[in-house]
């Protein structure tokens, strides 16, 4: 098989082949991923689809991570060196997500995804690998993060039951995303715009990473305020102003929004799910 991985940056791929056009995001100088930085040019690995598909079985349900509204995420492994897919067990295990085929939103949470991952670098932010787009098919590839998402810890799902998680580890996992919220905030001017945790994800060594940029957008620029009339994210981790005005203030409510959420999370502040492992929910009013 002739090799189908390439390596491209985002000022190569066209919107209208289904990928990000250069963003537009700030340049600061580029810092070692232990301190966080933004890359000026983002290296992400184009693969195949016929590549993806080999390094995850084929899709096949044993290898499925996780799925959401917009698509699924398999497990996959490929040669640490070549990233060539490899038989299973055998090599350097990555997650693939594939995204449905008749998603429109989820087609520009896949370039969104791109345009933030592809160029950020910090310890607390889950790594993009690369992307495959290929005829309807989008996916993209990040690194395998194997003690899953943390609310696999928290909250009984169907898919396995509580893997505990003790007091220092879920206190580290609070320090870690403090850290990933206060460089997309203060380093970058970005609004993740969903911060809970099925999205934050745990390494071996229970390092916490932020995950699904889907949503993210700039900030505040030049002292600007920008109003939306959308409110996105997930019932639960609003900000309270987020939910009382028809008209959304960017820079003064998002922010808000991503910090209120945090404290949902976090011991240092409500903690209330790392208290009682119980999920929030909205309550009408």
């Amino acid at each position: 098989m002739g090799s189908c991985i390439s390596t491209v940056s985002n000022a190569e791929i066209d919107l209208h082949r289904g990928v990000i056009p250069e963003t537009d995001l700030h340049r600061v100088t580029s810092h070692p991923r232990t301190q966080g930085g933004i890359i000026e040019a983002a290296n992400l690995v184009c693969f195949c689809f016929s590549e993806l598909a080999a390094a995850t079985g084929h899709f096949i349900n044993e290898n499925v991570l996780g799925s959401g509204e917009f698509g699924v995420v398999y497990k996959g492994w490929v040669d640490e060196h070549s990233l060539k897919a490899t038989s299973p067990e055998m090599g350097m295990p990555i997650a693939v997500k594939k995204l449905r085929d008749d998603s429109c939103q989820g087609q520009q949470e896949w370039l969104t995804e791109i345009k933030y991952l592809g160029h950020l670098c910090h310890p607390n932010l889950v790594k993009l690998m690369g992307y495959c787009i290929e005829d309807k098919n989008r996916l993209l590839v990040y690194e395998f993060m194997p003690n899953s998402s943390l609310d696999r810890h928290l909250f009984e799902t169907g898919h396995s039951p509580v893997q505990t998680i003790t007091w220092h580890h879920r206190i580290k996992v609070a320090l870690n995303v403090a850290k990933a919220l206060a460089f997309l905030h203060h380093e970058v001017d970005a609004i993740h715009r969903d911060v809970k945790p099925s999205n934050i994800l745990l390494d071996a060594n229970y390092n916490a990473k932020l995950s699904d940029f889907g949503l993210a957008k700039d900030g505040s620029v030049n002292s600007r305020t920008h109003v939306t009339t959308r409110v996105l994210g997930t019932e639960g981790y609003y900000a309270p102003e987020y939910m009382e005005s028809d008209k959304i203030f960017v820079d003064k409510v998002y922010f808000k929004d991503n910090s209120f959420a945090f404290g949902h999370t976090s011991p240092p502040y409500i903690a209330m799910e790392f208290l009682r492992s119980f999920k929030n929910i909205l309550i009408p009013r």
